[in-house]
């Protein structure tokens, strides 16, 4: 007697592999604990110090630009944020950018905002962040076309404000 056997359908996963990184660094003329101190007590309001908007709101709209009177994009995200896990140490908060309409064409982003000694009264305010392209193959392409500078530009953006807001108060 033969036994008769299915054919196994198997799929290549090779698309979770391109998985992009963005890092940001600034440093501030402020200590390491006054800036982490200010971070940690203040989580929920990281939005609202880094983007200028009411304290209680959860969304914003990113503006990406190449300079103050260039805008190239308005993308209206919901950001998270939380504190990161006892083993990434150096990270303060952990946030994540998931854009609040057409979010299937738009990559989420998740980052570990950090604060590192940079010399004396001087601290490195650094972002890592990933993102995944989506769309697969017409997703990758279109990254390494743009993406890739959108993405680092919101996040830059983003340290920017933030370390400017740091350093003024």
């Amino acid at each position: 007697m033969s036994q008769s056997t299915k054919p196994v359908r198997t799929t290549v996963a090779w698309i979770p592999a391109a998985l992009e990184e963005v890092r940001v660094r600034r440093n501030i003329a402020r200590s390491p604990l006054e800036v982490r101190e200010m971070l940690r007590l203040r989580p929920e309001e990281l939005i609202h110090l880094a983007y200028g908007t009411d304290p209680g709101a959860t969304s914003v709209v990113v503006r990406v630009s190449a300079s103050p009177s260039l805008c190239w994009l308005k993308v209206p995200v919901r950001i998270e944020s939380w504190t990161p896990p006892p083993d990434r140490a150096a990270a303060v908060i952990s946030l994540k950018w998931q854009a609040l309409r057409a979010s299937h064409y738009l990559p989420m982003m998740e980052a570990d905002l950090c604060v590192l000694f940079a010399g004396h009264d001087e601290t490195r305010l650094e972002l890592d962040g990933r993102y995944r392209p989506p769309l697969g193959l017409l997703g990758l392409m279109g990254d390494w076309l743009v993406g890739r500078r959108v993405a680092t530009a919101a996040v830059q953006s983003f340290v920017e404000q933030l370390a400017s807001y740091i350093e003024s108060h």
